[in-house]
């Protein structure tokens, strides 16, 4: 019964994820990105589990966003109206629950801020009363709902809804909501983007060991011929260099996490050596046939990337290399913009991608002029 509903419940959770509208999204955070510029005010609200959303949002807005290493740079004033507990109990007590937030926006509201409600149901009292008084002056009303949107959805400015009525897939989809936007600020902020050049390790740092074998210590690994100084070429273009590289000896218990650490630990140290510095190293431990999200040809690896480095990267500026047709489509499936195949595909490989005989030649299928472009 458990495995049943847990199913039933993370499918229900992926369907509703779909509901994401990318444009009211990107309205979101236009204005969440213009109030910080404008040092105006980011206050939250939300009852029981949006509560939560709430103060949680404030922390990823007010601590997430930050760089540390810059004295100037410009933080949110991100604010939970739903964290003083005295002060909630006391206007609720005292005056009515439906007064709450209104009470506290108009005590630390200036005019212009952006208010959001966050609401499963969207009909709160106290919420819609608080967001009428945000109106009236003239705040950027942002409203997180469930349930269809409610009377909140008709009265913000910004209206992010999914039409599930569970309290829990409306909260879920809420804090979600809150991590890309806070996560994708965070990067935006740090510059701009950056193309990778996405690596296979086997075949193309390192020599492909024999049929069904693996590379299981250190002693067994040999760079390719020309694969430094092609790590080397892409560095002076202007690339990261993250690598992606499916390692199913692990999940056939071949080898073992631990060892593959090891490998790659030596191997960063050895190209450090040569000058060459690795942004990331990700792999996949399982096997073909546990039809996993992150073994190429799938794109997990890349999508994991782009939420595991601390910058924003450009996919279509980057590129992937690899030396087998399952490199090429995980780099076409995840949206890189130059795809570079080394030896003789083996089989169907995506249109446009690039052939070249040995690591030696894929600096002449690079495309010129990516420092300029930075």
């Amino acid at each position: 019964m458990l495995g049943a509903y847990v199913h039933s419940y993370v499918e229900d959770l992926k369907w509703t994820l779909q509901e994401i509208d990318a444009a009211v999204l990107a309205a979101i955070v236009d204005a969440l990105v213009e109030a910080r510029q404008e040092r105006r005010q980011v206050l939250i609200m939300g009852n029981g589990g949006s509560a939560a959303t709430a103060s949680h949002l404030a922390c990823d807005l007010g601590k997430g966003t930050i760089d540390r290493a810059n004295p100037g740079f410009r933080r949110f004033r991100a604010l939970s109206l739903a964290d003083n507990t005295a002060l909630m109990s006391a206007l609720g007590n005292d005056l009515s629950f439906e007064d709450v937030f209104s009470e506290q926006l108009a005590t630390v509201m200036c005019d212009g801020d952006v208010v959001i409600a966050i609401s499963a149901s969207g009909n709160s009292p106290n919420l819609v009363r608080a967001v009428e008084y945000a109106r009236s002056r003239d705040a950027v009303t942002i409203g997180l709902l469930g349930f269809g949107g409610g009377h909140l959805a008709g009265i913000v400015d910004h209206a992010l809804v999914v039409s599930s009525r569970n309290y829990g897939l409306s909260e879920d989809f809420h804090l979600i909501v809150q991590h890309v936007v806070t996560q994708y600020i965070r990067r935006a902020l740090a510059g701009p983007a950056r193309p990778v050049a996405f690596l296979d390790r086997d075949g193309v740092i390192n020599e492909r060991p024999g049929p069904h074998q693996y590379v299981e210590r250190w002693e067994q690994f040999r760079f390719v011929e020309g694969a430094v100084p092609m790590l080397r070429g892409l560095r002076d273009r202007g690339y990261s260099l993250i690598v992606v590289t499916n390692q199913q000896g692990i999940g056939k218990g071949v080898m073992t996490e631990s060892a593959l650490r090891l490998i790659h630990d030596e191997m960063v140290r050895s190209l450090a050596r040569e000058g060459v510095s690795l942004t990331g190293i990700l792999h996949c431990p399982h096997r073909e046939q546990d039809g996993c999200y992150c073994r190429k040809p799938r794109p997990g690896l890349i999508h994991r990337a782009m939420n595991e480095t601390s910058f924003m990267i450009d996919l279509p500026r980057s590129i992937l290399i690899g030396d087998s047709a399952s490199d090429a489509f995980a780099g076409h499936a995840a949206g890189v913009g130059t795809l570079v195949h080394v030896g003789r595909p083996e089989g169907r490989v995506p249109d446009g991608t690039h052939v070249v005989e040995t690591v030696l030649d894929v600096l002449d299928a690079v495309p010129a002029g990516v420092l300029a472009a930075l």
